[in-house]
């Protein structure tokens, strides 16, 4: 009955942090609790250009002021480039990134539309991105939600452990451990990182749980500090882990039956469960049976009611989540 990991769609969601874009803000969760929503910048560049006064005792004059110039009054300007600052940029754009915590697919939408910084801007940026929908109208159907802290719905509850004690920042120094955990009841559910002080300075990181209202997932986001290191400098950036909320539900189904998982998961999440697995059982089944242990047979009978036709039975072996769900041809 055990997966053999050779059909996996999904993988556990503790296995690896989400890394988004260095500068990127976090809006929060979609209000259906499928997606976690963040903006980052997207830019244009190229290499530095210097503008400067011809008459009276010669200044730089600040890009914002050239670009309010019109063309006439910009060649009375001595224009140098200065190729050894290859980052001037020309135009920027903030995109909203609105990613499936499930699936992992992304969508990404305009939530600023690009503006020209300098005299060197084309307008490609806003032609690049002319495709994209406004962020505006999906925030108008689906949130963002922001719900904030340690306690989150139905229960749950997030720590932060780091080195084994209680703490929502730390200092790297030798190898640390840090563990981001969810209970609800006597379940729990973790996530870890391994962090040190190698290749950089020792730069504070910090940590915010965001939850999904609905209480299935919480979102551990770890914000990083820049500057130096043996490298050079390293801009500020974040690791945005998700941990699910006990009790977790793996699908499982033969090849066959590999899009009816899918749809299978799709009505478990509904039900309010947080699916970390879908994968392949080792054998068809007539119709679907529901694994749990004594400690899970009334969450199990929830689930159950959202699956007609499904049985519950006794789970007798260690499994990705307390909850299994095999996926039968009915």
């Amino acid at each position: 009955m055990r997966s053999s990991g050779t059909m996996l769609t999904l993988l556990l969601l503790a296995a690896s942090p989400l890394t988004p874009e260095g500068g990127a803000t976090l809006e929060g969760w979609s209000n259906d609790g499928e997606c976690i929503v963040w903006l980052q910048t997207e830019r244009i560049t190229s290499p530095g250009h210097h503008y400067f006064t011809k008459t009276g005792k010669k200044a730089e004059v600040p890009m914002p002021e050239v670009m309010a110039m019109s063309v006439a009054e910009r060649k009375k300007l001595t224009h140098q480039t200065d190729d050894a600052n290859p980052d001037q940029v020309d135009e920027e754009a903030t995109i909203a990134v609105v990613h499936n915590v499930r699936t992992n697919a992304e969508v990404k939408y305009v939530a600023a539309e690009a503006t020209a910084l300098t005299p060197q801007a084309t307008g490609a940026l806003k032609k690049r991105l002319s495709a994209l929908a406004p962020y505006d109208a999906w925030k108008k159907t689906n949130g963002p939600v922001t719900l904030k802290g340690l306690e989150g719905p139905s229960g749950s509850k997030a720590t932060v452990l780091i080195a084994g004690k209680q703490a929502l920042s730390w200092t790297p120094t030798d190898l640390m451990t840090i563990s981001f955990v969810v209970t609800r009841g006597s379940d729990k559910s973790v996530s870890t990182m391994n962090d040190d002080a190698s290749a950089s300075m020792i730069n504070e990181r910090s940590t915010e749980v965001w939850w999904d209202p609905t209480g299935r997932r919480a979102l551990f986001s770890v914000s990083i500090q820049g500057g130096e290191t043996i490298r050079g400098v390293v801009a500020d950036s974040a690791l945005y882990f998700i941990v699910a909320t006990p009790p977790r539900v793996e699908v499982l189904a033969s090849p066959r039956l590999e899009a009816e998982a899918e749809r299978v998961a799709g009505v478990v999440e509904k039900a309010g469960f947080a699916v970390v697995t879908v994968g392949p059982a080792t054998k068809d089944r007539p119709a679907t049976v529901i694994y749990a242990g004594p400690a899970h047979q009334g969450a199990a009978q929830k689930l159950a009611a959202a699956l007609p036709g499904a049985t519950v039975e006794k789970l007798t072996w260690k499994a990705n989540g307390e909850l299994v769900v095999a996926v039968g041809a009915k």
